[in-house]
């Protein structure tokens, strides 16, 4: 069910937490050079980091394979970041004074549109055990696809986490509801990509859905919850515009 390709071609990269992490900053998607996909498009992504503090910043990410050089940032700079891979970890010290700003686009349209922005998640705030999603489109003009990933799950080897999608109409009738697999894996955070006409394959042609994402259920001997975060990308099959459609607050 799960689809490998959905917006963007993107191969697997790997990235960890280290132990005396102070705070952790999660990228869902990091890809500085183009990618094909669908319709002609060529997709990737711009990371910008500012520094807002008085000392020299340095960004580097924690990983399993290659990585790139450590990138130093000025006090008041702001500098473009490379790096490439799915649920990307950056850890950063205590009182950092940098910010991110995450974005992608289709180069082959760049004139036209600025692209979309994407979520950065920085430490536990933006995990949840319930996530709600709301106006996501399944029409014939829209492809959409459900990322769900969660940061604190047990640790490899410990098996699939499940959650459950559930997706409603506007008057909050329950139309479908589906388990879905987060699966088990060496790296952190877990992360699956699903294609919601895949998953809810009877609502293609709805033009307006809520979704419901709900945490696994907890540990049964520890009472351990396991929070996730969600969002859609939804790309548009007559422009290839991309709109990413985040947690409702």
């Amino acid at each position: 069910m799960k689809a490998g390709t959905v917006l963007f071609c993107l191969a697997l990269s790997f990235a960890v937490v280290p132990a005396h992490a102070a705070e952790t900053v999660m990228f869902p998607i990091l890809r500085p050079d183009p990618q094909p996909g669908a319709h002609g498009s060529l997709w990737m992504t711009s990371l910008l980091a500012y520094n807002g503090g008085n000392t020299v910043e340095t960004v580097g990410f924690d990983c399993q394979l290659l990585c790139p050089s450590r990138t130093e940032i000025a006090p008041g700079e702001t500098k473009r970041v490379g790096y490439s891979g799915l649920g990307v970890v950056l850890t950063i010290k205590d009182g950092s004074a940098l910010v991110f700003q995450l974005r992608a686009f289709d180069v082959s349209r760049a004139n036209r549109s600025r692209g979309v922005e994407l979520p950065v998640l920085r430490g536990d705030d933006d995990y949840r055990l319930v996530i709600d999603l709301l106006d996501v489109p399944l029409d014939e003009n829209s492809r959409s696809a459900l990322r769900i990933y969660s940061f604190n799950g047990p640790g490899p080897g410990r098996g699939a986490l499940i959650t459950v999608v559930r997706a409603y109409d506007r008057a909050s009738a329950l139309l479908a509801e589906t388990p879905v697999e987060l699966e088990d894996r060496t790296s952190i955070p877990r992360r699956e990509i699903y294609d919601l006409t895949e998953i809810f394959p009877t609502l293609a042609g709805q033009d307006s859905l809520r979704l419901e994402i709900l945490s696994p259920e907890p540990d049964a001997s520890t009472g351990r919850t396991y929070p996730i975060y969600a969002f859609v990308t939804t790309a548009n099959n007559i422009t290839q515009e991309v709109t990413s459609i985040t947690p409702a607050k």
